[in-house]
């Protein structure tokens, strides 16, 4: 279980990486014909791999499933690639 206030701590840590770095939305797919699908999804992501994984090891320790993936940017102003850490809710 750990330290409550410790934990209290990592989620308010992790709320406020959504509320910075991230985003929530509502993802819509067809279903064959018979109407659409909506998703919830959250999303952070970051350049700093540090940042990203802080941010795993908080959602392991509250057991929420998610997946990772490293996307690169090879055009614009930026070209450093990030990291994005999704959780999909059905």
């Amino acid at each position: 279980m750990g330290n409550q206030q410790e934990r209290l701590f990592d989620l308010g840590w992790l709320v406020g990486s959504f509320e910075s770095e991230g985003g929530f939305c509502l993802a819509k797919s067809c279903r064959n014909g018979r109407g659409y699908r909506y998703t919830p999804l959250c999303c952070i992501t970051n350049t700093n791999d540090s940042f990203i994984f802080a941010c795993v090891d908080i959602l392991k320790s509250l057991e929420i499933p998610y997946y990772i993936c490293n996307k690169r940017k090879p055009t614009g102003i930026s070209k450093l690639s990030c990291g994005q850490i999704i959780i999909r809710g059905y």
